[in-house]
Formats: C-alpha cells, structure tokens, sequence
C-alpha cells in the first residue's frame, strides 16, 4: 500500500512536467505549420509569377508568329506577282519568236519556190538554146541547092541519127515523155528520154531524165538497170544535177530491194553526209533505222 501511495505522488508530482514538455512540443509543431504555410505561399506566389511571365511569352510568341505570318503572307503575293510576270514576259517572247521563225519559214518557202521557177525558167531556155542549135547544125547540114545531083553510084544518105527527126523540139520531148510516165506508159517514156538523152544530152534537163529513166526501171522491178541508170546520174551528173539527192536515195532503195542491205546503208549514210538537218537527212535516217543499222549523226565534211 506505501508502494501504490508513493507512485501515485510521484505521478501528481511530474503531471506539471509532462504538460509543459506537450505545450513545447505544441508550440514546435505550430511553428513549423506556420513555416509550412508560408513556404507554401511563396510557392504559391512564385507559381503566380511564373505563370504570368509565360503568358506574356505566349501572348509575344503569338504576336511574332502573327506579324511573320503577314510577312510570308506579303511574300508570298509578291512572289506570286513575279512569278506571273515573268511568265506573261516569256510568253511574249515565245509567242515573238514563233512569230519570226513562221515569218522566216514563208520566206524561207518563197525563196525555195522562186529558186524552183527559175531552175525551170533556165532549163526552158537551155532546151530553147538546144533546139536552135540542133536547127542551125540541120540548116548547116543540109544539101545546098547548087550541089550537083547524086549519081546512081552514089550512096544515098538518111537523117542524122544523132538529130532529133524535123519538128520535134527538147521542151515537147521532155513534156512527152514526162506525160507518159505519169499515164502509166512507161515504156514509151522509156524511149522518150533515152531520145532525149541522145538528141539533148547537153541540156540541164539531161540527168532530169537520166534519173527518170531509173525511176522506170525501178517500177518494172528491174533493179540492176535502174541501179546502172541511178549510178549514171550520181557519176556523169554528179552534185549539179538537180535530181542528184533522188537519184542517190533511189540507188539506196535499189541495193536494198536487191538484199544487200549493208550496200544500202553505206548510200544513205553517203546522203545524210552530202545533205545534212534536209528532208534527205531524215528519211535516210529512218532507212537506216528500219535496216537496224546506227543513226548516229555522220561527222560534217570541213
């Protein structure tokens, strides 16, 4: 019982101390609250402050991309303006230089007709000239009147095979001919320009009917004369000759109808040297190119 007594005054005596020891630690424990609260305030504050500086970077940022907008906006219309400039500027140009070259093209075609009419003119006149040379050798020829008259041992002398029988001229000789060739008759042209040939043969027209004479030949399928008739133009003719560049593709289609196709393409390959960016060119390029042989552009003669 002394025991109980006495641990009961030894709790009265320390109940002051237990409570002042639980007020300190109250009043740590609010001061550390009222710590907390203002850390958390100036968070709070701090939280604010930031928020606010990105706003106004926001709000900055959306002015800038705004303004830079506009600007791609402006250059973008400016561009665009350009652009279409210079495109009206080099249709202009395009339309400008179709113009010229058409232009030069007629010109070009007029200058080639008038060159055409005065190659017929000059072998009109050169058949004239022909025809009045044959006339003057028939006057010069010709027996005279005071001749005494041949004898019965005398041997009687025909027409010249070397004129052209009376009344028949180069110009209505060549016309014939060229008619009947048209017409289907080519055997009687045949012997038309083989006359001509014979009787005219110093006339610009000559190689003409020269290469006419292989173009018959070459429809009655009879290849090596119109082979010999072509070559006659290209070798007695040569380059002058009008019919020079027909008569050297005719040739190239002869070999080739005749199988000697590599034949054939050294005479194309020999047109497109001599005739070189014409017609002449073209077309033999695509003979070579059906034959299977190269159409690499020939070397230009210096």
């Amino acid at each position: 019982m002394m025991r109980v007594n006495r641990i009961a005054a030894a709790m009265l005596l320390m109940t002051p101390v237990l409570a002042t020891a639980a007020n300190k630690e109250h009043e740590a424990m609010a001061r550390d609250l009222q710590m907390l609260g203002g850390d958390v305030q100036k968070m709070q504050r701090s939280i604010e402050d930031q928020m606010l500086t990105i706003k106004t970077l926001l709000s900055q940022a959306i002015n800038d991309t705004g303004k830079s907008l506009t600007s791609a906006a402006a250059l973008d219309v400016k561009m665009t303006e350009r652009m279409q400039s210079l495109e009206k500027s080099v249709n202009q140009s395009v339309a400008n230089l179709n113009s010229k070259i058409d232009s030069m093209t007629d010109e070009f075609r007029r200058v080639r007709e008038d060159v055409s009419d005065l190659r017929g003119k000059l072998n009109r006149m050169d058949q004239q000239l022909a025809d009045i040379k044959t006339a003057v050798t028939v006057i010069q020829t010709a027996p005279r009147a005071e001749a005494p008259p041949p004898t019965a041992a005398a041997t009687p002398t025909g027409p010249d095979p070397n004129l052209p029988p009376a009344g028949v001229s180069a110009q209505s000789l060549f016309d014939g001919a060229k008619r009947d060739q048209s017409a289907g008759r080519g055997d009687l042209a045949l012997n038309q320009f083989q006359d001509y040939i014979k009787w005219f043969g110093q006339t610009e027209s000559a190689c003409v009917a020269q290469y006419h004479i292989g173009e018959i030949y070459m429809g009655k399928q009879d290849l090596v004369s119109a082979l010999v008739a072509f070559d006659s133009v290209l070798e007695k003719y040569g380059r002058t000759c009008s019919s020079y560049p027909n008569a050297l593709f005719q040739k190239a289609r002869a070999l080739e109808k005749g199988g000697q196709p590599t034949s054939a393409a050294q005479e194309y390959r020999k047109l497109r040297e001599d005739f070189p960016g014409t017609d002449w060119d073209r077309k033999a390029t695509a003979a070579l190119r059906a034959l299977g042989f190269s159409t690499r552009s020939p070397a230009r003669k210096k």
